[in-house]
């Protein structure tokens, strides 16, 4: 790897682990999980970046860690007791947790989120990219159409597409899970 590669991928990393790893961190209990997910996140980042550095790299980090996410939920093992349990450290989690959520309920949380994911890299890219930088990210549509070049109406008309369709996704789950 180069040194311009390995300055690029370390700018990165300060610009975006801190929050990278809180996303990680809201996503997957456990806190060795999530920094192993987010270890990945730079590996893909450094193999990205020998080809062609990402057009919106901090959308694209995104993307790749709610990939990691679900991945790691699609290939986990049964449910076990630990991947439950905060660290010690962690207080504001484990009280979060423990106020709020019967395990029950956790767990459905949670199969609601990967739903979710999967939801959305069902959708095609254009609308997907135009769901995420404006929900996740908080960009306006206003700034996204500027960003990419395109009239306000395509980008509102695919953001209203890209809500239908999770709708009808999450909808098609709802049932599924609750026998409808």
């Amino acid at each position: 790897m180069n040194i311009l590669i390995a300055e690029k991928i370390e700018e990165a990393v300060q610009q975006h682990e801190a929050e990278l790893t809180a996303f990680l961190r809201a996503r997957v209990a456990n806190k060795v999980v999530a920094e192993d997910l987010l270890q990945e996140v730079w590996y893909q980042l450094s193999r990205q970046v020998e080809k062609e550095q990402p057009k919106h790299l901090r959308a694209w980090l995104f993307q790749v860690a709610r990939n990691r996410v679900i991945d790691h939920y699609r290939k986990k093992a049964p449910d076990w007791l630990e991947d439950y349990l905060f660290e010690e450290e962690d207080q504001t989690n484990q009280q979060w947790l423990t106020d709020h959520f019967t395990p029950e309920e956790y767990y459905w949380q949670e199969q609601f989120w990967e739903a979710f994911y999967e939801a959305v890299d069902a959708l095609p890219q254009k609308q997907r990219w135009v769901f995420l930088q404006n929900e996740l990210e908080g960009i306006t549509l206003r700034e996204l159409a500027e960003q990419s070049n395109e009239k306000l109406k395509t980008i509102i008309s695919r953001k209203g597409y890209a809500v239908r369709r999770l709708r009808d996704l999450l909808e098609d789950w709802y049932e599924d899970i609750n026998g409808i």
